[in-house]
């Protein structure tokens, strides 16, 4: 009985054969131009590698330099629906061609990657069982990206180990880390600024905030970390002596009249939005009978 035959064609290919498998497996080597076909007919695997005739090959397939696949390609699936096509024993469905890796089991999660679908935007998608997706990053043609969340959970943004924007189900964005000062005073520097009238600074604050350490409470000086827009407000409180008050900012050593009041036991308060650059320096300081000052300084953005 022949164990191995091999075959010549005037069609112009040779072929190898193994006759005694019913279906003949073959291995098609073409003398003219043409594939190299190895073909296995039967319903059993075709094994690249080394083996024993029961045993798992301990490589099943070395290819040096490029490889194509014309069709779709599975891992762990026997149905692959997408080019790429990773899955363990149960998978989730793509919407759409591209590479789908799932987890297996009876979780079926799964990630989906999308170079291009029907409506020509790209995408990565979280699914859950049954789901198409629970959570999306898109890019679409027309120039639109976004982060989608479809669960009622909130958004978080860490950075450096912790989080830095949150937003919640409701649209509402906290910033836990943003820059934020609160300090009052009722002690003044002994030398005031050579302006006349004299600037009195306020120092030795009594901190009640200092989101990220930019405020030297000792000296009374607030740094910006970074360029942007800052929210600074002051407050002064004046003393029973009548007479002219006037509660001074002063920005990198330059000082400006802010709030003025003519009435004892009178409050007054100043705000302003001003673009700081970073390292640039802002302090409180008074003219006159007041003797308190209470200061808020926020990061808008």
């Amino acid at each position: 009985m022949s164990k191995l035959r091999l075959n010549g064609s005037t069609s112009g290919y040779a072929e190898i054969t193994a006759p005694d498998v019913a279906a003949n497996n073959t291995i098609t080597l073409p003398s003219q131009s043409g594939s190299i076909i190895v073909q296995g007919n039967s319903a059993v695997p075709v094994v690249i590698g080394s083996a024993t005739s029961t045993g798992t090959a301990s490589q099943r397939l070395q290819v040096t330099g490029g490889a194509y696949v014309s069709g779709n390609l599975g891992i762990g699936t026997t149905n692959p629906s997408s080019s790429l096509h990773v899955a363990g024993s149960r998978d989730s469905t793509p919407t759409q061609p591209g590479v789908h890796i799932g987890e297996g089991g009876t979780n079926d999660f799964a990630l989906d990657i999308c170079c291009r679908n029907s409506s020509a935007s790209s995408y990565i998608d979280f699914t859950h069982p049954g789901q198409d997706y629970k959570s999306r990053v898109i890019k679409t043609m027309g120039g639109v990206f976004s982060i989608q969340n479809t669960e009622a959970t909130p958004m978080t943004l860490y950075n450096n180990g912790d989080n830095r924007l949150i937003i919640d189900s409701s649209g509402r964005v906290t910033m836990p880390s943003q820059v934020y000062v609160y300090a009052g005073s009722n002690t003044i520097s002994g030398t005031p600024n050579p302006v006349s009238p004299p600037h009195y600074p306020f120092i030795n604050y009594s901190e009640s905030y200092d989101i990220g350490s930019n405020f030297n409470a000792s000296t009374g000086v607030f740094t910006a970390p970074v360029t942007g827009k800052y929210l600074i407000m002051g407050t002064w409180s004046q003393d029973a002596n009548a007479g002219r008050s006037i509660g001074t900012l002063s920005y990198n050593g330059n000082y400006e009249e802010w709030a003025e009041s003519n009435h004892a036991f009178n409050d007054v308060t100043g705000s302003k939005i001003r673009v700081l650059a970073a390292n640039d320096t802002v302090s409180f300081g008074r003219q006159g009978f007041i003797v308190f000052v209470t200061i808020s300084i926020w990061l808008l953005g």
